[in-house]
């Protein structure tokens, strides 16, 4: 899928408060930004951690109650 496709259904997916134009600027002209935008909203909304190549793992607890 394209860039914008993607970035489009985050911000639907999570509510974000951005229009189709922006959406559409950061892709063409940020896209490596837009990819890190992306996965940082991931690992924020989902409580997890992308590691190397795309591996995906839950975050844990750094205590022990």
């Amino acid at each position: 899928p394209c860039l914008l496709q993607v970035r489009r259904a985050l911000v639907l997916k999570y509510s974000i408060h951005e229009t189709w134009l922006m959406s559409c600027l950061h892709s063409v002209f940020c896209p490596y930004v837009t990819v890190l935008q992306m996965a940082m909203e991931l690992e924020l909304r989902e409580n997890g951690v992308i590691g190397a190549f795309g591996a995906w793992r839950r975050r844990r607890r750094w205590w022990r109650w």
